[in-house]
């Protein structure tokens, strides 16, 4: 069985020290990323065997542990629960923020010299 990756997401949010755990489980949600390239991966890749899929698999896991760690600290009655929680609804906010961001259009493409407009000869 492969080792859980701990999660790196963001990584700065799990090791302040700065925080209470219950203030670094809400600085979680302080993320502004489109969407985790690791969902990414996982919608794109379908056979839950490739290394991509694993490593994507693992690294969730990994996040919603560190979430259930934090929030263990809190003092949550239930923090395994609460940390499955809390990575679905992150997740979640990824996925439904990507859906609802419009993409940026695509810069314009030169216009060619129409059939009229002939350069001169001299």
């Amino acid at each position: 069985m492969p080792t859980p990756i701990r999660s790196r997401h963001p990584p700065e949010v799990f090791d302040r020290t700065d925080l209470t755990p219950r203030e670094r489980l809400l600085a979680a949600f302080d993320v502004h990323a489109p969407l985790c390239p690791f969902i990414a991966a996982a919608v794109e890749i379908p056979d839950p065997g490739h290394s991509a899929r694993v490593y994507a698999r693992d690294y969730k896991k990994g996040f919603a542990d560190r979430l259930t760690d934090t929030a263990r600290e809190a003092g949550a009655t239930n923090p395994e629960q609460l940390g499955e929680q809390l990575a679905l609804l992150l997740d979640g906010a990824s996925a439904r923020s990507r859906v609802l961001t419009p993409r940026p259009s695509p810069p314009p493409r030169p216009s060619r010299p129409s059939s009229s407009t002939k350069p001169s000869r001299r």
